[in-house]
């Protein structure tokens, strides 16, 4: 599940970002994925496969530009909510990576700026 959302996010991604088809497809697929991430919120990470994580990236990124543009346009509470999910992703990522330092680490390093 998370590979083929994953996928369509980077095909959507050679769209502008402007474009309103595009943007709310890959946000349907980050919102897809970010339920996957929060059903193994309370798993072991050590029973989760690495590719889990680093298919994640691309959906960090697009809350992260939905965040901005949520910024942009004062919807103050939707920032909030995406900046959480963010939040969660990534401490998902993390702990992935404390599993797989050596796949995760140039990932999580990434968002962490």
């Amino acid at each position: 599940m998370s590979a083929g959302y994953a996928a369509q996010i980077q095909l959507q991604s050679v769209f502008p970002e402007n474009d309103p088809a595009a943007r709310q497809k890959r946000l349907s697929a980050a919102r897809a994925v970010m339920s996957v991430v929060h059903g193994v919120e309370d798993v072991d990470p050590r029973l989760l496969h690495v590719f889990l994580g680093l298919m994640w990236t691309p959906v960090y990124e697009v809350l992260g530009l939905e965040k901005r543009r949520l910024q942009e346009a004062s919807d103050t509470r939707n920032s909030i909510h995406m900046q959480q999910e963010m939040d969660v992703l990534l401490c998902t990522m993390k702990r992935i990576g404390r599993v797989f330092p050596q796949f995760m680490a140039l990932h999580i390093e990434r968002f962490q700026k």
